[in-house]
């Protein structure tokens, strides 16, 4: 089974948690990253009016800066209440994973990547992993699996292939520390 994420997918901006989940959506469904963004503007559209935040903005950006605006946005008026994590994305594509075919769970990564692993030489899965780069900050990445296990890295566009043992994975970056993440798994 060929399960290679594409690399054509780049994040230009800090977007990365967005770009991620997207990059695994798209293999899945086939749907642009913009059009996945613009769906998950009109899912989150009520943040705009709750929060008065100027959605005229948008008319001249790109969608992945459209994306941007709108987090930092949020983020500035809520004083850091409302964060688009993990969790957030996973609600706010659960009805088109739905329609899909596909599951998506937030799932805490330490101490599970061993089960994780086996679920994504085993199955149709896909983690978009948080981790955190030393000096540099938080990050997101898709990982899979096609006869090793391999990380997309959307600011170059290239794979970082890091063998058979998922717990290489810390090869991928200079990571420091690993987070949650999102699992997607074709039903």
């Amino acid at each position: 089974m060929k399960r290679r994420l594409s690399t054509d997918i780049r994040q230009t901006g800090n977007s990365c948690l967005i770009i991620s989940s997207n990059i695994i959506l798209n293999y899945f469904t086939g749907i642009s990253s913009d059009e996945l963004i613009r769906c998950f503007l009109k899912k989150e559209d009520r943040l705009f009016s709750d929060y008065g935040i100027d959605k005229q903005l948008l008319s001249h950006l790109s969608p992945e800066c459209s994306f941007i605006y709108f987090y930092y946005s949020i983020v500035k008026v809520t004083n850091g209440g409302i964060q688009f994590s993990n969790e957030f994305i996973t609600n706010s594509f659960r009805d088109l994973a739905v329609q899909h075919g596909i599951s998506m769970e937030r799932i805490e990564v330490k101490g599970k990547l061993d089960t994780i692993g086996e679920t994504l030489k085993t199955k149709e899965a896909f983690l978009s992993l948080s981790y955190e780069i030393a000096n540099l900050g938080w990050h997101a990445t898709p990982i899979g699996y096609e006869n090793e296990y391999y990380a997309v890295d959307a600011r170059s566009g290239s794979y970082h292939n890091f063998g058979q043992n998922i717990h290489d994975l810390y090869s991928i970056d200079d990571i420091k520390d690993i987070g949650d993440g999102i699992l997607f798994i074709k039903s």
